[in-house]
This record gives C-alpha cells, structure tokens and sequence, in this order.
C-alpha cells in the first residue's frame, strides 16, 4: 500500500507557486479508512485564478492511483458550512508552502527503517525454529534491542508531529498510550522492562527466558507498527 506522500500527483500539486497548503481529510485522515479508500484533499490557494485552478484539476485528472480522488478547494467553502468544520475537525497536513513534506521524512528517516528492523526480527525468530545454535537466540536479542530503540525514537517524532512533548524513552511510551497512540499498556511495560535488561544478560538461562518474551513481543511490535502505518501513511 503506497503512502500518500509517495504519489507523483501530490509532489506535482506542490510545485504549484499558488498553492499554500494541501490537507488530507476523510477517513484517511482520521485514520480509519480502508486500504481502497478515497483519497480527499482540501486545497488552500486563496490568490489562485480559475485558469490557475484548472491546472489542479488537470493533475487530479491524471494522477498516479487508479483510487478516487476527491479535490475540494477549501477557502471557496462558506464559514457555516459544515463540510468546512469537519474538514478542519480531521485533517492531516501534507503540505504547507515553504516548508517539507514532513510524513516524508518521517517514512524514509525511520518508520521505513523500523519496518525493516521488525522483519529482520521476525525472520532471525523463523530462523530459531530449524536451527538451534545459541548465535541465533543472540542475534533475536540484538535485533530486538534495535527495534525497541527505533520505536521509541518514531514514536518521539509522532509525537512531536501531533505538538506533544517528551523526553526519555519511558515518557515517550507512556505519552504514546495517553494519547492512543499505542495500545497494549501492559505489554508495552514488559517489553521496556527487558530491553533494559538485555545489556546485562549472561547466562544462558536468562538469555533463553529473554528470547521466549521476545517471541511474544513481536506480535506486539508489528501490531503497533501496522497500526501507525494505518493512522499516518495509510
């Protein structure tokens, strides 16, 4: 499923000069669409001619997605309309003029990294189960202190996209459950509980109680990252 930021129509609707924001609104942007859901858009050009405007349409005309795509030209809409308050109540702001598509970024930086790092994980898990050398339960470790590092820093930019401040990883976690950002309280407080104990595993035996949690976890992790992609990229 291709991000929004990651069509060609949306970059090409950004090299528009007149064009001072575009925001997805919709049940993409409250986050409960579904993979085929439309894609709307509201427009923010208020010094934009018609001859201007056309140049949009034609665009969205011939835009990269075989997905609808509903284009909605925000300061025409009157004050009292309530199609203009619901479009202000959820929208998700893919662009704003002199400044970067930020949910690019934030999927190239790290929610990209961080996918990889939780497929990685799972297949050094699959990789356990037909061979039972001890360096694969180390490397699930590894691997597993990777992601839990990439998580807490994406989680920290999400954050900071949604205006909410934090600090160590632990605020991180516990401002992403407040704001419903993650689920799964109790879990996500074990998982933080061995990712601080990895560092100091030696015994086989503890290493081996760490990895069987860590098999445990990983639902957790591509649950979480899967609902992200949901909310933000979807």
């Amino acid at each position: 499923m291709n991000s929004i930021t990651e069509y060609s129509f949306l970059t090409n609707l950004t090299k528009l000069p007149f064009i001072e924001e575009i925001w997805l609104f919709g049940s993409r942007g409250r986050g409960d669409n579904h993979e085929r859901a439309d894609i709307d858009i509201a427009i923010l050009c208020p010094n934009a001619s018609k001859e201007d405007w056309q140049q949009v349409l034609e665009i969205i005309y011939d835009a990269d997605t075989l997905l609808k795509i509903d284009c909605v030209r925000f300061d025409t809409l009157n004050d009292d309309d309530k199609f203009k308050q619901n479009i202000i109540d959820f929208k998700k702001i893919l662009y704003k003029k002199g400044e970067i598509l930020m949910e690019k970024i934030f999927w190239q930086d790290y929610f990209k990294t961080l996918g990889q790092a939780i497929q990685c994980l799972h297949e050094v898990i699959e990789r356990t189960k037909i061979d039972k050398d001890p360096i694969f339960l180390d490397a699930a470790i590894q691997r597993f202190e990777f992601v839990i590092e990439l998580f807490w820093k994406v989680l920290k930019k999400i954050l900071t996209y949604e205006e909410i401040d934090s600090t160590t990883p632990r605020d991180v976690m516990s401002k992403a459950f407040q704001f419903n950002i993650i689920d799964d309280e109790q879990m996500w407080l074990e998982i933080l509980k061995d990712r601080n104990v990895t560092s100091h595993v030696y015994k086989y035996e503890d290493a081996k109680q760490v990895f069987e949690n860590i098999k445990i976890y990983l639902l957790i992790l591509e649950k979480t990252y899967n609902k992200l992609d949901k909310k933000y990229f979807g």
